[in-house]
């Protein structure tokens, strides 16, 4: 399986994120913002904010496909299909990152709100799926 495909492939997968973000995140947040006793809403993105929040994605992305690749493919699981690999990877990935890092900004001394911690939960979820997915599939069309 070459590298440099598993890369690419998870790059890929956490790009759908970017996505994900512009067609839903956006708008819950916005939602959340207008909703009685929230607090001010942030200003809106410039240029600078979304190329670092699209760079973010991508190197996330492209150290899952290398995750992916370092663990040949989730050779633990056999007689899977490879949505199967790819889903597995990416809930794990995220439980294992995104998840710890959430929970301690939504329990630290800040204690920043709950919903805008859910909606980026979900978003990395999408880029932790969405990489295992381009990942197990790039694997399972080489193998």
């Amino acid at each position: 399986m070459s590298l440099l495909l598993s890369v690419f492939a998870g790059l890929s997968g956490a790009l759908l994120a970017v996505l994900w973000n512009g067609l839903v995140s956006a708008r819950w947040l916005r939602r959340l913002a207008t909703a009685p006793a929230a607090p001010a809403p942030h200003g809106e993105d410039g240029a600078r904010s979304v190329l670092a929040r699209i760079a973010g994605y991508a190197l996330g992305g492209a150290g899952l496909g290398l995750l992916y690749w370092l663990g040949w493919g989730l050779v633990a699981l056999v007689d899977v299909p490879w949505p199967v690999a790819g889903l597995a990877f990416g809930a794990l990935a995220w439980s294992a990152t995104v998840a710890p890092a959430l929970a301690t900004l939504a329990l630290g001394p800040t204690r920043l709100p709950p919903r805008p911690l859910l909606v980026h939960a979900v978003e990395w979820l999408v880029a932790c799926l969405g990489a295992g997915l381009f990942a197990a599939q790039a694997w399972a069309r080489l193998a």
